[in-house]
């Protein structure tokens, strides 16, 4: 078994390229290996990631003594144990090459060995739709949307809640000829600043996004990062980025943001970070806020800083509301779909000596014939539904402009 992995590693490891990542990706989902592509902000590798177990539930999850792999977090924080986490029992960037661990139980051997047959043999790897599941529900319309804002609203002007973070769904046709890598390419050539992910869990579909919200990084030099991103426009190249106008609903917005980022250092006695915004930032075709939060692990002491913050900031005030638990709580009782994991969190965990979390925006679900994108925009005081209902449009337009391209 060593030599057969170690011959199969050089063989790989020789063509260092897409079509590899492609190759190993429909290989794994035949093998029904849970699997993720990934691309990180201005980077420019292809991360490929499978682990030998079908089980990915997580629990627990302590990031900084966690192996290798990526983790899943599901909107619904009140349940852990929907958590998922793909060890890189297989893991190949076309920077470096291939590495696989060996696999210690008879199953993991089996499995191995059927991933491995698949993969040399490229011919017979398409995508497959057939074991995804049919479509669950219809989408989110215009007056449903609006009803709940308005509600939203009512809770804010009553005092009981101060934002409110409603989503959209909305259900389309699988365009002809549609391939979820190919969209990962096209979504990698488009946003360059967003994480780009592919995702695919036996008996959970596949999911992708681009998304450009990092919720958590602690990078090889031990410095804590996080950040808060709110607020939404249309980018218009003829206006720099440093002279956007921003409405008082969005500056409010985003300060909220920021504001619930600072409260959790607060919780957690943490006074030296460093903060640098608001300023503007572009994402493909839409302009956000964004404030950039800095810690030092050794400086401050505080290790298991990555792990903390997590748990403190997920669900955000950018994709929930404040207060957090009231707004979550409004949102699970009101919107008429499960949101599962858009809006959640994801991302690599000490793959290559770094933790890179990131929110689960601009995102898309694919089914057996379907694919179900989703959006949502922050509600305050200051909002105009119909506003926020066009905005989500905007957002959902990021995703499907990608499939439009077929």
């Amino acid at each position: 078994m060593e030599e057969e992995i170690v011959n199969l590693e050089r063989e790989i490891s020789a063509n260092l390229s897409v079509t590899s990542v492609r190759n190993m990706f429909y290989a794994a989902r035949k093998a029904d290996l849970p699997t993720v592509v990934w691309s990180l902000p201005r980077d420019n590798k292809v991360h490929f990631v499978a682990g030998f177990s079908t089980n990915t539930t997580s629990k627990q999850y302590e990031l900084e003594i966690s192996d290798p792999g990526f983790l899943l977090g599901k909107f619904e924080s009140q349940f852990p144990e929907q958590n998922s986490f793909i060890p890189a029992d297989i893991y190949f960037n076309t920077k470096t090459g291939l590495r696989i661990n060996t696999p210690t139980s008879e199953a993991d051997r089996s499995k191995f060995k059927l991933w491995k047959s698949l993969v040399n043999q490229p011919d017979l790897l398409e995508y497959d739709p057939g074991n995804l599941p049919e479509q669950f529900g219809s989408g989110t319309d215009r007056e449903t949307y609006l009803k709940i804002a308005k509600k939203g609203m009512n809770r804010i002007n009553s005092g009981m809640l101060k934002k409110i973070v409603p989503a959209r769904l909305e259900v389309i046709d699988q365009p002809p000829g549609f391939d979820p890598v190919n969209t990962f390419q096209k979504l990698m050539e488009s946003y360059s600043d967003a994480f780009i992910s592919l995702i695919s869990l036996p008996g959970q579909g596949i999911w992708m996004g681009a998304s450009p919200e990092m919720l958590i990084r602690v990078n090889e030099n031990d410095q804590f990062f996080t950040t808060a991103l709110a607020g939404t426009q249309l980018y218009n190249p003829a206006v720099p980025l440093v002279k956007a106008p921003w409405t008082q609903k969005e500056i409010e917005e985003q300060a909220y943001v920021s504001r619930y980022i600072i409260d959790c250092f607060k919780k957690i006695r943490l006074r030296e970070f460093e903060e640098v915004g608001p300023r503007t930032t572009r994402a493909g075709s839409l302009l956000h806020l964004k404030t950039d939060f800095q810690v030092d692990l050794k400086a401050t002491n505080f290790p298991q800083l990555g792990t903390v913050m997590l748990k403190l900031l997920h669900p955000t005030s950018a994709i929930s509301g404040m207060p957090k638990d009231q707004s979550h709580d409004f949102l699970i009782e009101h919107e008429q779909f499960d949101r599962e994991f858009f809006s959640g969190f994801l991302g690599p965990v000490n793959v290559e000596n770094t933790i890179d979390i990131f929110v689960n925006i601009r995102c898309m679900q694919i089914l057996k014939s379907k694919i179900c994108l989703y959006a949502g925009a922050g509600i305050t005081a200051y909002s105009d539904p119909e506003s926020e209902w066009e905005e989500t449009g905007h957002k959902i337009a990021v995703m499907k402009s990608r499939l439009q391209a077929y």
